[in-house]
């Protein structure tokens, strides 16, 4: 997300930090391209002065979506180049898999997504971050 009094401005802060974020995942080895737009949000902010509502800047905000193996070392890395960029995003990690059919055929113990859960939630706790 970012904030500035013109839109142009903002919109500008925003690409940067995405640029930084991919910049620092591209580091630990993770491919520019697999970090994939997606909702992107523009809010005008007003402020009540006197008897007038005046606006006062524009939030934009960009949701990315990346999808990662489930890889303790590789999860590792990502937290530390989201920790590293200048995006400081709201980081919301979830575990899934690719179908149910390979899930049927590769089940994963309820055990072992419950150990992935509490890894993932201690490295972003340390990141200073929070799961959604």
């Amino acid at each position: 997300m970012a904030s500035a009094p013109e839109f142009t401005d903002a919109a500008r802060s925003l690409n940067q930090k995405i640029a930084s974020l991919r910049d620092e995942i591209e580091k630990v080895g993770i491919r520019r391209a697999d970090l994939q737009a997606g909702h992107y949000e523009l809010r005008e902010t007003r402020q009540v002065r006197g008897p007038r509502n005046v606006r006062t800047g524009f939030d934009v905000s960009r949701r990315l979506w990346l999808e990662l193996a489930l890889d303790y070392a590789l999860l590792d890395r990502f937290i530390a180049a989201v920790t590293a960029s200048l995006a400081q995003p709201a980081l919301s990690l979830a575990f899934t898999s690719q179908d149910n059919k390979a899930a049927s055929r590769h089940s994963v113990p309820a055990s072992a997504m419950v150990d992935a859960r509490k890894h993932a939630e201690t490295m972003v706790r340390a990141a200073g971050l929070s799961l959604a």
